[in-house]
């Protein structure tokens, strides 16, 4: 695994200084301070000046003091890196440290123990998601996969007796237990990276700078980001999937091919673990590893083709040992957050709905149906 670093904003003395000033707005959208008001006489507005001072901060406020003025700035409003103020899953930094996260370490942990770095930085709502999450997902595969090893040692018993189905519901739990842990991990070390990040841009860093001004999409955006259907007008997005949907029509319109069907609870199933897949798969390859390896490298072509590479790497299967549709697609992702400005929403729309496209059809082959070959790639689970 790898993992990536941010730090905390400093508030300008403009700011600071403005907090003050009261403005009074006029009816004509003017505005003026107590001190430029020419009605007042020399002897209020001297007292006024000494009201202004009494209350103007020191010139080295308090971390909560900046956060405060930051969450109320025009900046901060403005669709900037600020994280947005009530957001549930917000990146923002614990007040009582001032030092640069790691970039690696604590999202490598968080995707392992999702909820750590969260936890660590007083992120509690998020982390207490993430965790929640994991510790479902952990429970229904555990469970299903106890079941299945029982099968197992009863048609060991009875010399195989027995019609044992790898599509059955227990394969498809664990499937999709392990699938809920993975994006819950991979969603904890997307926003333990971005606290990261800003660890670097607030003390004044040139690292991750190419992240700077770029609006910030955290946990909710990309969970939401699989149901903007504005983004099948973006021929970015329906040219893959018309591509991908061509292959698959072709090949369904061979003899005895597509002669499979796909029930509601199979529908179901494969609609939920291309949705972990679209949403967690970007979080973890194009939302860390890439910026990760970008500010490395500072190379575009290279990080990209390194984090296609490894999100190729993990879907190799003992059938399918070059997985050039994978590499492909994830050379192709990291170009579209790049081409975004480090947005990830198109490139998770594309993510799920290729996959749902990709699914259904192996569901759809008679040949394939029972060696359907669904992975998480991250735990190495396929069925």
């Amino acid at each position: 695994m790898t993992c990536l670093a941010s730090s905390l904003l400093l508030l300008s003395a403009q700011v600071s200084s403005a907090q003050g000033v009261e403005q009074v707005p006029t009816e004509k959208g003017q505005s003026s301070s107590r001190e430029s008001v020419e009605s007042i006489d020399l002897k209020e507005s001297s007292r006024a000046g000494q009201v202004v001072e009494e209350f103007d901060p020191p010139a080295k406020s308090s971390e909560v003091d900046s956060l405060d003025a930051l969450a109320s700035s025009p900046f901060a409003q403005a669709g900037s890196a600020e994280p947005k103020a009530y957001s549930w899953f917000s990146s923002r930094l614990r007040t009582d440290r001032n030092d640069h996260r790691n970039p690696f370490w604590f999202p490598a942990a968080s995707f392992i123990l999702p909820g750590f770095d969260q936890f660590l930085e007083h992120q509690n709502r998020a982390g207490f998601t993430y965790a929640s999450g994991a510790y479902l997902g952990l429970l229904i595969s555990t469970s299903a996969s106890s079941e299945i090893e029982n099968e197992n040692e009863l048609e060991d018993e009875f010399d195989g007796a027995g019609d044992y189905n790898k599509s059955d519901d227990r394969q498809k739990r664990l499937l999709f237990g392990g699938s809920l842990y993975q994006l819950m991990g991979s969603l904890s070390s997307y926003q333990s990276f971005r606290t990261a990040v800003r660890s670097y841009h607030n003390s004044g860093s040139d690292r991750f700078g190419f992240l700077k001004g770029t609006i910030e999409e955290d946990t909710g955006d990309l969970l939401l980001a699989p149901f903007e259907v504005s983004y099948f007008l973006e021929p970015t997005s329906w040219i893959p999937l018309l591509l991908v949907g061509g292959i698959v029509a072709y090949d369904m319109s061979k003899p005895g091919v597509g002669d499979g069907s796909i029930s509601a609870s199979e529908g179901l199933f494969l609609s939920n673990i291309s949705y972990h897949a679209g949403v967690g798969e970007e979080a973890m390859f194009r939302g860390w590893l890439f910026p990760y390896v970008y500010d490395a490298l500072d190379n575009y072509f290279w990080s990209n083709t390194l984090q296609a590479a490894f999100f190729a790497y993990l879907h190799v299967t003992p059938n399918y040992r070059i997985p050039y549709y994978q590499f492909a697609f994830g050379f192709y992702a990291g170009y579209l957050a790049k081409r975004n400005n480090w947005s990830l929403k198109e490139a998770v729309f594309v993510h799920t709905w290729w996959d749902i496209i990709a699914f259904s059809a192996l569901f759809l082959n008679e040949d394939t149906r029972d060696q359907a070959q669904i992975q998480v790639p991250l735990l190495q689970m396929s069925f």
